[in-house]
């Protein structure tokens, strides 16, 4: 059988998305003059999505008083700035270039 197809996973996969999403819980923290915290501590957790982010930004329970209106400022600011720092891991430039070069489809599928 033919590989025709390549299907890949974007965050994590594809692209580098952890800056964006470290970039935002840090500018939240700043904001309210709080320090910033350690990158991995947000990187470690990103799988776990919005709530794990927030969780482990502010050292807060998703039961904790104030809890949501921060996840929802979160996620609507991941939406405004969710391309600034992203990027492609190493080599996947290649990588693509070479698929499309064995005339193979590729896309993404998240």
């Amino acid at each position: 059988m033919r590989l025709r197809a390549v299907l890949f996973d974007m965050d994590g996969t594809l692209l580098d998305t952890a800056p964006d999403f470290i970039a935002i819980c840090q500018a939240m923290l700043a904001e309210r003059g709080l320090p910033a915290i350690d990158d991995r501590l947000i990187r470690d957790v990103i799988s776990g999505g919005a709530r794990a982010m927030v969780a482990a930004t502010f050292a807060m329970s998703p039961e904790a008083e104030g809890f949501e209106a921060l996840r929802l400022e979160f996620l609507e600011r991941y939406q405004r700035d969710c391309a600034v720092h992203s990027k492609l891991f190493d080599g996947m430039a290649e990588l693509l270039a070479d698929i499309e070069k064995g005339n193979l489809l590729w896309g993404v599928v998240t």
